[in-house]
């Protein structure tokens, strides 16, 4: 074999195994044994680039295969919480084997009532009458984010890779003093592998390097 088809050769494997390593790190080949969830509360409405008074704080609830392993109790408009899991972990209230779903309930205002409910309201509750469950992707990727947003969304469609959420409604408001009508219903971004890692490190926050078992 002669020096440049040697050449060619390693660079061949050379390139093959970035290959195998790019997509692995998105969960394109390999599904992972731990890894984290980041959500992002961005529930208001803006209009004319202003929130009013339509932000909201959250109740968030993480749950695994088991059932619900992690508790924010209140997430304030623009929070971040960060929801780490392991395939090795003995599931508890604040332990994590996998990430199934998220429930989101949005809390009441100052006003007294809530501005988005699991269905839209036209007689705003004290507290939402059931959280919003979010899908988490069926197959486990190291790095997943979620942002639930306030404005209206396209519902989303779980799979492997893809979150899954019902429609976003935004809520409506009286035009003679602005108080709430209609409660809304709040949507999501999802988001997985590259493009979750990419939204972690907006928010200075390191995405996980997970241990891999191929499928």
């Amino acid at each position: 074999m002669d020096g440049r088809l040697q050449k060619s050769v390693r660079l061949r494997y050379a390139l093959g195994a970035l290959l195998i390593l790019t997509l692995g790190s998105s969960g394109c080949l390999f599904a992972t044994t731990n890894g984290q969830l980041v959500l992002i509360n961005s529930l208001g409405v803006v209009v004319n680039n202003s929130l009013g008074a339509s932000a909201s704080s959250i109740l968030v609830q993480v749950s695994d295969s088991t059932g619900i392993c992690s508790t924010t109790a209140s997430l304030a408009y623009g929070g971040v919480i960060t929801v780490s899991w392991n395939a090795a972990n003995v599931h508890s209230t604040t332990k994590c084997t996998n990430i199934i779903s998220v429930a989101v309930s949005a809390l009441k205002n100052v006003s007294g009532v809530v501005q988005y409910d699991s269905t839209a309201n036209s007689t705003p509750p004290i507290t939402a009458t059931a959280p919003v469950v979010f899908t988490a992707p069926t197959t486990p990727i190291a790095n997943i984010a979620l942002i639930v947003t306030g404005n209206a969304s396209p519902a989303m469609v779980n799979s492997a890779t893809s979150w899954g959420s019902a429609l976003g409604i935004a809520p409506t408001y009286l035009v003679s003093n602005g108080s709430i009508s209609v409660t809304g219903v709040m949507g999501a971004v999802g988001m997985s592998g590259i493009k979750a890692e990419a939204r972690m490190l907006r928010y200075g926050i390191v995405p996980v390097k997970a241990s891999v078992l191929e499928y």
